[in-house]
């Protein structure tokens, strides 16, 4: 923090050095000096993508999905950011946790258009189908986000959750397994055995 104040102090247009320090705040816990840099960063460098998908992620943090979307269009739309899939990602979950999952779809897919195997948006397109009940396109999406990436705790969870839908007990036992074994302290394990507890009741 005080490296990043002595830069500012010699030059306080820095907008990556207004990025940082502000990501440094957020993470003391200080909302209120973290958005006032994050802000400056996006005023002198509105063509940063960086600086607008981090301001998003941080409004979206806080519950503010309205002020946050904007942030996320400015960093997928802007061809010099590497990564837009990454930005329109985060703006499905920040819908999604918004209650807007119609939105939520909308950014996922577009993320997937961007990069079909960025795991984000197919976790994303997971959840979604199986909040709606699709669960045969829930696991579709689940198969092809284990094709490009290792399951967590909430992924295996998920799978064994979409599996029991899908009354196949065997494919939901190897995604308990795996839980149990790679995951034996989660909260998931936790949710995992509580159900367990229930069925057999």
């Amino acid at each position: 923090l005080e490296k990043l104040q002595r830069a500012l102090e010699e030059d306080s247009r820095l907008a990556d050095a207004h990025s940082a320090i502000a990501l440094a705040y957020d993470q003391l816990g200080n909302s209120e000096e973290a958005e006032r840099h994050y802000r400056r960063a996006t005023q002198l460098e509105p063509g940063n993508g960086a600086a607008a998908n981090s301001y998003a992620v941080f409004l979206c943090r806080r519950d503010r999905w309205h002020d946050a979307e904007p942030y996320f269009r400015r960093a997928a739309d802007n061809p010099r950011y590497p990564t837009p899939a990454a930005a329109l990602s985060n703006a499905g979950v920040c819908a999604m946790s918004a209650g807007e999952p119609e939105r939520a779809e909308e950014y996922f897919r577009a993320a997937l258009a961007q990069d079909a195997r960025f795991p984000e948006a197919l976790s994303g397109m997971m959840e979604l189908a199986y909040q709606q009940e699709n669960y045969l396109q829930a696991r579709a999406f689940l198969q092809r986000y284990t094709d490009v990436s290792e399951p967590d705790a909430q992924i295996l969870l998920l799978c064994f959750n979409i599996e029991q839908r899908l009354e196949d007990p065997a494919a939901a036992e190897r995604c308990a397994a795996r839980l149990r074994s790679e995951f034996p302290e989660s909260a998931e394990l936790a949710q995992l055995r509580q159900f367990e507890r229930d069925a057999r009741r």
